[in-house]
């Protein structure tokens, strides 16, 4: 628990060690965790922030039936970005990761 919350917020850390891993956690704790043991650049908090937005999107969506009225285009634009952003981020990280983390 203290190692995750070098890197991560205790909030965070405390939902996760309570919960099933989800892909919030992976985004906000995982990743960022194993990107500080392996000396890899984190992911940009503007990113992560704009998956989190699109995720949070996702689930009212998918779990709740809950659809926002409108979203607007610069809210499409941003949640677009990030989702392409981030995969890239992951395919930059990921050979970096499976090197360093043997």
């Amino acid at each position: 628990r203290e190692l995750l919350e070098r890197h991560s917020s205790v909030e965070n850390v405390k939902g996760f060690m309570g919960d099933r891993l989800t892909f919030g956690h992976v985004v906000n704790i995982v990743l960022p965790f194993m990107c500080a043991q392996a000396g890899v650049p984190r992911m940009p908090d503007s990113v992560r922030g704009a998956m989190n937005k699109l995720r949070q999107l996702r689930n009212d969506l998918v779990h709740k039936g809950e659809r926002r009225a409108s979203i607007s285009k610069a809210e499409s634009g941003e949640a677009l970005c990030a989702a392409v952003f981030g995969f890239e981020y992951v395919k930059y990280v990921r050979p970096q990761l499976l090197e360093r983390l043997k």
